[in-house]
């Protein structure tokens, strides 16, 4: 007849119960890891998208002032005419808005120029805000910049 070792009887059981827990709490930790840097690479998308649309402000501004150079309604030499060409919040599909407001900093002479003397450079500084809406992405950027123009007789 056959004995039996009344001491080990069980213990493949408890064994495999302790291995399943530490499988367990690995795998909802692994878990919970993939799930937060999901929401981290999210998060990074938005400030990405606010901070294009930031540059897009600005882009925008700098082509709208040269567009009006001729009319004289953004390159005015105070704040008045360089804030004719401000935008407030100019929706851009689904990624969000900017809003840009520009001022005329000085007038200088153009550098580098093989006419000097010929030609004035409007000196600017715009600054834009990019906010992609509900996400609570947002990002300021500033530019300086200046338009050489031919200097009026």
């Amino acid at each position: 007849m056959e004995e039996f070792n009344y001491k080990q009887r069980g213990a493949a059981l408890v064994v495999s119960m302790v291995m399943l827990m530490v499988l367990t709490v690995l795998a909802v930790s692994t878990m919970r890891t993939a799930g937060l840097e999901l929401l981290m690479a999210g998060n990074e998308q938005y400030a990405q998208n606010a901070f294009q649309l930031a540059e897009t402000g600005i882009e925008r501004h700098m082509a709208e002032t040269i567009d009006n150079l001729d009319t004289g309604k953004c390159t005015g030499t105070n704040d008045v005419g360089a804030a004719a060409c401000d935008k407030t919040d100019i929706n851009v599909g689904d990624m969000g808005s900017y809003t840009t407001r520009g001022v005329w900093r000085r007038e200088s002479s153009c550098t580098n120029m093989s006419s000097e003397g010929v030609y004035i450079a409007f000196n600017y500084e715009v600054v834009a805000t990019g906010d992609t809406g509900n996400t609570n992405a947002n990002s300021t950027n500033t530019a300086g910049w200046y338009l050489c123009v031919p200097q009026p007789n």
